[in-house]
């Protein structure tokens, strides 16, 4: 943690973390809900999103801007890059089917349900970089 003034920053950019952290553990949980109904189509852009807040939450601590599907496919496939973990790119690019699927509902809820097990690796490698500070509390507001 910094010292003077730099305090306010990163608080705000923590509490901005725990946000990203509480919607991908609300997104997950729902989606799983969404899949019990038989909604594929909602449930894999649920999916899609969970693994993306994830994703944004590492990106708000190293203070990237990351607004668009093509931003966070390339910090994504930049961490793959840089971490030399290839896993990284494979499941991004099985996950990314999901969210096609909400457009055009190509996958039945089964393969829907198939693909949770890559959204899960996301999460929890996108979670593992994170400090233990940003997993405590973070719960969505409501």
């Amino acid at each position: 943690m910094t010292t003077g003034g730099d305090d306010i920053g990163y608080t705000s950019q923590l509490d901005a973390v725990r946000r990203h952290i509480a919607h991908s553990r609300q997104y997950l949980g729902n989606a799983i809900i969404a899949l019990q109904d038989g909604e594929a189509g909602k449930a894999g852009e649920l999916l899609w999103g969970s693994m993306a807040q994830a994703f944004h939450a590492v990106a708000e601590l190293r203070r990237r801007n990351v607004r668009t599907h093509r931003d966070l496919k390339n910090f994504v496939l930049g961490m793959s890059q840089s971490m030399g973990d290839s896993s990284l790119r494979r499941d991004f690019e099985e996950v990314e089917k999901l969210h096609d699927n909400f457009y055009d509902i190509t996958h039945a809820t089964e393969d829907v349900a198939d693909i949770i097990p890559a959204v899960q690796r996301l999460t929890n490698r996108a979670f593992s970089l994170l400090p233990p500070a940003a997993m405590e509390d973070s719960q969505v507001e409501g």
